[in-house]
């Protein structure tokens, strides 16, 4: 095969993974919901889509390793000690459709003095907001230029953070919006038969290198 004839191959394999996640097969699914025992958890998913990691593999000629995919040993945070979540549980998703992780637990509560940045994915109120923190995606020597950055925002544009709260224990949501320093960015509310869903895409969240606050007027 000449050079080429490889670089034609690589164009289209990177065409059909860009193809395959502008269609939604990367997922982050957080819910925040009264247990049967009264107590307020919260559980958040990590998926991507088998039929994506299938096609990875055929173009690559390798298995994936997605393990190394959803391994948390070298993720921005720590699932089994985050402030303010006790019985924490950590569990492999792996179905007819998707893989990944599935991880969540019972709210306790922030303790005094420390912040939303420092237990991710912990609901906080703050007076009429409710206020979720995300990790950084990852620890960037360098900002992304431009030119990467839109290319990111448009890899990522149809993949969203999606997030459930139980109308129990927030009967209103009156609007969203994402913080990324002094930056603000749109996010969509819609009212459920029992549930609130907070949406936005999933890029506003990968490319804020310091992380990202969800903050909820209730």
């Amino acid at each position: 095969m000449t050079n080429k004839q490889r670089l034609t191959h690589a164009v289209i394999a990177a065409a059909a993974i860009f193809a395959l996640l502008l269609t939604g097969c990367l997922g982050v699914f957080q819910e925040v919901s009264q247990g049967e025992d009264g107590k307020t958890q919260t559980f958040v998913r990590l998926t991507m889509s088998k039929a994506m990691v299938e096609s990875m593999d055929a173009m690559g000629g390798e298995p994936t390793d997605t393990d190394e995919i959803f391994d948390l040993e070298d993720a921005p945070f720590d699932p089994e000690n985050i402030p303010g979540l006790d019985n924490v549980v950590v569990e492999q998703v792996n179905n007819e459709v998707d893989l990944g992780i599935r991880f969540g637990g019972v709210i306790a509560g922030l303790p005094a003095g420390v912040q939303p940045e420092e237990a991710p994915f912990v609901p906080f109120e703050d007076g009429r907001n409710l206020i979720i923190a995300l990790p950084p995606m990852g620890e960037d020597e360098e900002p992304m230029d431009p030119q990467s950055e839109q290319f990111a925002g448009m890899f990522f544009a149809s993949t969203k953070y999606q997030l459930s709260l139980d109308k129990t224990l927030y009967p209103n949501v009156r609007s969203a919006k994402v913080t990324v320093k002094t930056r603000e960015y749109p996010a969509s509310v819609t009212e459920l038969a029992g549930s609130w869903l907070v949406e936005f895409p999933f890029s506003t969240w990968m490319q804020a290198s310091e992380g990202c606050r969800i903050v909820i007027s209730l």
